[in-house]
């Protein structure tokens, strides 16, 4: 036996000679398509004349691949050649030819088991003697490989294709006269069309609005024939059907259970009635609405610096299960620990953190498993690398990631929280400190930033007089500014800025240095520290910043402007008065003593939010913000420091209205004033009476969140 590999394109025919013995069995089997080549392989065995004795086209049983069979007539040389089907190999034409007294067997029945259950397997398409079957108790979920009997030497090819699942997987009981009876969903069935015209039946128990999910699976086990997917009354006739879904011949369909109905009959058959030995095929039903989820990764190698730590994404698609996810690593080497494994209640994304010993080497395949916490029965997944033609015929690679030991890194990082993981108040600024460590001879600035699992919030911008959605990075959880350590430096103290905003869920995050080239261009290297989780927490309310409550000396610091002003106790929102303002307004662009920062992320002493309530009778109300020791736009630019309510013309030009109408009666205003204006030092205010009759302003706050204003209710 021997195994040549190659790579074939164009109209190149190979071949190779061997010495052959009379009543030899030989194979010769390609691999092209498993390999994720394109060639479309055609072999063939030939005697010392030429002539031919075997010959294999492509093949779906063998996702594309060929191979063929013979029993030497006679002692003397053979050959055996190899080229594409229409003599136009694409690149890449990879192929491995494997040639000798070889076994396979590409397909199993049933092409399905329950997990935990022990079933017997019987091989199709198969080398192997009469009667050779095996044992499957499988305690994994999806897509796996089939055992391979003990005993025969020399199996080649890909084992066959077995799915195992939670719920009940039964096989055909052949009956001429009546449907197959089937329990209720969820549940699957694996079946032959064996013969021209086989037309299988089967009646399953429903309950009346029920949404049902049917999937046939033949072509994607490799088995020739073309299925289609009837749903029939009881009377046989059809009340939905179909040929193929999309990307595959394979059936399949959502169905809901109309009132009255208890039961319906399931039917498969070939598209044209024909019939295979090899036509095996699976049908599923489940619940369309169940809670589910899947996992995917970004990649499907990673390498961990020996010493180091390096980063896994792991991705959840959550549909309608939003617990947590507690993710597993079987397989995964000695000395090699992944923390980080589990996704959030509500999140869609974990960050795995794998970290190496100091010493040694390691490699293994990994499978990245998530199961539900708190749903029964559970939900297992396993998670899949990007999709690729090698895993069409063996899909169960697409669970495997490749998990290596590198050398150390020249670069490692770690982080730390004066906090530690005690949480992340909303609206905070938090000072955070982060230590790198270069080997020797290692310079450079390094950048770093911060990796999180929050989802990219979005806001809307007009674009054409049309909404459009863009990302909104002043949203998410991050460091302040360009946060870089200094070629000459090892240690920096950057912000962590906690969005009032974010979501009140856990994040996991990691810091990322990426050591830059000497010109600051390019990166060089990345290291990641090990991934922790923080927990956002709404912060303790404080108590909020008095612009006027009562106090008389506000009102006559509000000495400019052409109306009237004054302390009213006849009606109120909050204490014993409010501010009586008669057109056109009363101002003062710097107030004694006032000089409040208005921040994003206000630290102690800082404000953000502006709390206030009005009254109107006839006209409009304004209300002015000085910034900076001036009122209107900063340097002439929008936006205006002013809000406004009413249906009359603009306070003053530009000004925000909060409300189209007026307060007839005393209402209380809260606005974001950092999102409304930008950051700035409010320094005054004015208050206007636009129009109309008299306006009355009481309960004038600043405050650092919304919750601060509780503590002044009246």
């Amino acid at each position: 036996p021997i195994a040549l590999s190659g790579d074939l394109a164009g109209s190149t025919v190979l071949s190779t000679s061997f010495a052959g013995k009379q009543g030899q069995r030989l194979v010769a089997e390609v691999e092209s398509r498993r390999l994720g080549g394109k060639l479309k392989p055609v072999v063939r065995i030939l005697d010392a004349r030429g002539t031919q004795l075997a010959w294999g086209k492509p093949m779906p049983v063998m996702g594309g691949d060929t191979r063929c069979e013979a029993i030497l007539p006679a002692d003397g040389p053979y050959s055996v050649e190899l080229h594409d089907l229409v003599f136009r190999g694409e690149a890449p034409g990879t192929f491995r030819l494997k040639i000798g007294e070889v076994h396979y067997a590409d397909l199993v029945f049933p092409s399905g088991v329950e997990r935990g259950k022990p079933a017997t397997l019987e091989f199709l398409s198969t080398s192997f003697p009469a009667g050779t079957n095996v044992v499957a108790n499988s305690v994994t979920l999806g897509d796996e490989p089939s055992l391979w009997p003990t005993g025969l030497p020399l199996i080649t090819g890909s084992r066959p294709r077995l799915a195992v699942s939670s719920h009940a997987q039964l096989s055909e009981q052949r009956s001429a006269d009546k449907p197959q009876e089937v329990p209720a969903a969820p549940v699957a069935v694996s079946g032959k069309l064996a013969k021209r015209g086989e037309h299988d039946i089967y009646r399953l128990p429903v309950t009346p609005g029920q949404v049902l999910r049917f999937e046939v699976f033949a072509q994607r086990l490799g088995a020739p024939i073309d299925v289609t997917l009837t749903v029939m009354n009881e009377q046989f006739a059809a009340l939905a059907s179909n040929d193929d879904l999309p990307g595959t011949k394979d059936a399949g369909l959502d169905f809901t259970v109309g009132q009255g109905t208890s039961t319906v009959l399931v039917g498969v058959r070939d598209m044209l009635n024909l019939g295979d030995p090899l036509g095996v095929y699976r049908w599923q039903v489940t619940a369309a609405g169940d809670p589910d989820f899947t996992l995917s990764l970004a990649e499907e190698a990673r390498q961990v610096p020996a010493g180091g730590s390096a980063l896994l994404l792991v991705r959840a698609d959550r549909r309608g299960y939003y617990g947590p996810i507690k993710l597993s690593l079987p397989g995964l080497a000695s000395g090699v620990v992944a923390t980080g494994a589990e996704i959030a209640v509500g999140s869609h994304v974990a960050l795995l953190s794998l970290a190496a010993p100091a010493s040694g080497s390691a490699s293994s395949l990994v499978s990245v498993i998530g199961e539900s916490v708190d749903h029964q029965p559970p939900i297992v997944r396993a998670a899949l690398v990007p999709d690729g033609p090698q895993f069409k015929v063996q899909p169960w690679l697409r669970t495997e990631v490749a998990v290596g030991v590198a050398p150390p890194a020249p670069l490692a990082v770690a982080w730390d929280l004066p906090s530690g993981d005690a949480g992340l108040p909303l609206g905070s600024r938090l000072p955070l400190r982060v230590q790198i460590s270069r080997v020797a001879g290692v310079t450079g600035a390094v950048r770093l930033a911060l990796v999180t699992t929050q989802v990219m919030p979005q806001k809307y911008l007009a674009e054409n007089n049309q909404p459009k959605a863009v990302d909104a990075p002043e949203r998410t959880l991050r460091l302040d500014g360009t946060a870089t350590i200094a070629a000459d430096q090892n240690e920096i103290v950057a912000n962590l800025i906690v969005p009032f905003d974010l979501p009140p869920l856990a994040y996991d995050s990691v810091v990322r240095a990426e050591l830059l080239s000497a010109d600051n261009n390019s990166v060089v290297v990345t290291a990641f520290a090990p991934v922790r989780r923080l927990q956002v927490i709404k912060p303790a309310a404080e108590q909020p910043l008095v612009i006027f409550e009562d106090q008389p000396e506000f009102a006559a610091a509000l000495q400019e402007g052409g109306g009237q002003i004054a302390i009213h106790e006849a009606e109120k929102y909050s204490g014993k008065a409010s501010l009586r303002v008669t057109p056109d307004q009363k101002f003062a662009a710097n107030l004694p003593g006032l000089a409040a920062k208005i921040r994003e992320s206000p630290a102690p002493g800082e404000y953000r939010y502006l709390r206030f309530a009005w009254k109107k009778n006839g006209g409009d109300i304004g209300i002015q913000i000085a910034h900076d020791g001036q009122f209107g736009p900063k340097d002439n630019q929008p936006p205006s420091f002013r809000y406004q309510a009413g249906s009359a013309g603009e306070f003053a030009g530009m000004a925000l209205r909060v409300d189209a109408r007026r307060p007839q009666s005393i209402e209380v205003v809260t606005r974001d004033l950092f999102a409304d204006f930008g950051e700035f030092t409010l320094t005054g205010i004015g208050l206007a009476a636009i129009d109309g009759e008299f306006a009355l302003f009481d309960h004038i706050y600043l405050g650092r969140t919304p919750a601060d204003f509780d503590l002044v209710q009246p």
